[in-house]
């Protein structure tokens, strides 16, 4: 078996003194002190311009992708060169117009790939915020808040004075 190393690494391999360590011995000079930046040129590996990848995506792809808060995947659409849609929005937008603002589109039966027009419908936000709220975590917290201000108010603090409890 032939061992083939790099000639551009035995050369400056010839600069590097450790000792034993392999720690730089005293007086050491770099092999790059004084040279600003060193660029040996375009190589066969670098992009040319007007290069395209071979795994371009066309325009009107529709790809899938996880969406790692909510944990579920969505269709995304690409429109033009590095502009990628939701693919249920695109949908919404084509058959209805724009999308208003504060208002989202949410899927009827939960199947956030099922990008049907009848199973997608747009809410206000304010809408989709009562429609996914917790109202048990909403309860229990709102119980610790209560009992925070509860001693606050029994030694006389102000609402901004942090409780410490023990």
């Amino acid at each position: 078996m032939e061992l083939w190393i790099e000639p551009n690494y035995i050369a400056r391999r010839k600069f590097v003194q450790r000792d034993d360590k392999g720690r730089f011995k005293k007086g050491n000079k770099p092999w790059n002190k004084n040279l600003k930046g060193v660029f040996y040129g375009p190589d066969h590996t670098q992009f040319k311009t007007g290069h395209v990848p071979a795994n371009i995506k066309e325009i009107g792809t529709i790809t899938m992708r996880f969406h790692k808060r909510t944990k579920t995947n969505y269709k995304y659409i690409k429109l033009a060169p590095g502009v990628w849609k939701l693919y249920h929005r695109y949908i919404w937008e084509k058959h209805y117009g724009k999308i208003p603002e504060k208002h989202v589109v949410m899927f009827i039966d939960g199947d956030t790939l099922n990008c049907n027009i009848n199973n997608i419908k747009c809410i206000s936000q304010t809408e989709n915020i009562t429609r996914n709220r917790n109202r048990k975590k909403a309860s229990e917290s709102m119980k610790r808040l209560w009992a925070e201000e509860k001693r606050r108010a029994a030694y006389g603090l102000t609402r901004y004075t942090k409780l410490k409890v023990k």
